[in-house]
C-alpha cells in the first residue's frame, strides 16, 4: 500500500513538471499535468501497477477537460467502435518500455485484441502490463490493461496482443494528436521557408498534425503572423517529408506553432507513412533519453 501511495504522489508531481516542460513556459500546463497525474494514478491504483515511469509518455494533454469512463456500458460502446473502425493506437509495454504503433482488432466479452505493427521486442508475458493511447472523436483516451495472450508474428506477419478489458478509461479533450518532446541531440532537422527565405529552426515538440519550432533570435527571418503559410521540410535519419504548414500561434516573436492541414481530413489523421515513422523514432528516442526503456541497463 505504501509503495502504491508513493507511486501516486510521484505521478502527480511528474505530471505537473512534464506539463510545464512540454508547454514551453505556458504555466497553465503545470496544472493540467497535475490533473493528468491524478487520472493516471487512479488507473494505476485500479490495476495495481507498481511502476510509475510509463504513463506520462502517452497522457500529456495541452488543455484541461479530462474525465474517467468507468461504466461497463460506456467503455463497451467506445471499445466496440474502436474495433469496428480499426482505430490506430500507441502501445507501451510497461515491463520493457517498448513502444509500438497498433490498431484495435476485436472486442471480446472480457478482452480487447490489438495488432502491433512495428513491435520489435521479445515475447510479452501473460499478466504483463501495457498502456494503450488512442483518439476518439477528438478526445485523447488512455487505459492500462493486463496481457492475457501474446501472439508473435508467424503465419500472420503482424504480432497481436489480447488484453483484459480495462477497469476505466482516462480521457482528455481538444487535442487530437499526442505531442512528442524533442530533446537536444534527437537528430530531427526542420527547415522552414517563407517566400525566398529559408531557415533551419529548432523543433521543441512534434505531433501527427504539426510542430512547435523556434527561430533563433540571431537569424534574420520575416516576422510571421497567424494564418500565414510556410513550406516545411522535416528530416530524420533517412526519412524526409515536405509539406505546407499554417501558422497557428506565435509566441515571443520566435516560437511558432505549425499546423499541417494536408495531414488532417475532418477528424481523421492522414499523415504520410514517412512522417509517422519519424514520430515513432522520436518517441523511442525520447523514451530512451528519459530512462523508460531498459536498453541501457
Amino acid at each position: 500500500m505504501g509503495t502504491r501511495i508513493l507511486g501516486i504522489l510521484l505521478l502527480i508531481a511528474a505530471g505537473a513538471m512534464l506539463g510545464y516542460a512540454v508547454g514551453i513556459g505556458e504555466t497553465r500546463l503545470g496544472v493540467v499535468g497535475a490533473v493528468t497525474g491524478v487520472i493516471a494514478s487512479v488507473m494505476l491504483a485500479a490495476v495495481g501497477l507498481q511502476g510509475t515511469r510509463i504513463i506520462h509518455r502517452v497522457v500529456t494533454p495541452d488543455d484541461a477537460g479530462g474525465r474517467i469512463i468507468s461504466t461497463e456500458e460506456a467503455m463497451s460502446t467506445q471499445l466496440r467502435r474502436c474495433c469496428k473502425r480499426n482505430t490506430p493506437a500507441t502501445v507501451i509495454v510497461a515491463d520493457s518500455g517498448i513502444i509500438s504503433q497498433a490498431r484495435f482488432v476485436s472486442l471480446g466479452e472480457r478482452s480487447v485484441t490489438l495488432d502491433l505493427f512495428d513491435y520489435q521486442g521479445g515475447f510479452v508475458d501473460v499478466l504483463a502490463t501495457i498502456c494503450v493511447a488512442y483518439y476518439v472523436r477528438g478526445r485523447g483516451c488512455t487505459f492500462v490493461a493486463t496481457v492475457e495472450e501474446f501472439i508473435p508474428a508467424g503465419n500472420d506477419p503482424i504480432p497481436r496482443v489480447r488484453v483484459r478489458r480495462p477497469n476505466c478509461i482516462a480521457t482528455t479533450e481538444r487535442r487530437r494528436t499526442l505531442r512528442v518532446p524533442i530533446f537536444p541531440g534527437a537528430g530531427l532537422k526542420v527547415k522552414m521557408t517563407s517566400g525566398a527565405k529559408s531557415v533551419e529552426v529548432k523543433p521543441h515538440d512534434a505531433s501527427l498534425a504539426g510542430l512547435k519550432v523556434e527561430v533563433s533570435s540571431e537569424i534574420k527571418f520575416p516576422q510571421l503572423k497567424v494564418d500565414e503559410q510556410v513550406q516545411v521540410e522535416v528530416v530524420y535519419r533517412d526519412l524526409r517529408v515536405q509539406t505546407t504548414a499554417t501558422i497557428r500561434n506565435v509566441s515571443q516573436g520566435r516560437y511558432y506553432g505549425l499546423y499541417f492541414p494536408d495531414f488532417v481530413r475532418g477528424e481523421e489523421i492522414v499523415a504520410p507513412d514517412a512522417y509517422r515513422q519519424i514520430l515513432l523514432g522520436l518517441e523511442k528516442a525520447w523514451a530512451t533519453s528519459m530512462g523508460i526503456t531498459q536498453a541501457d541497463g
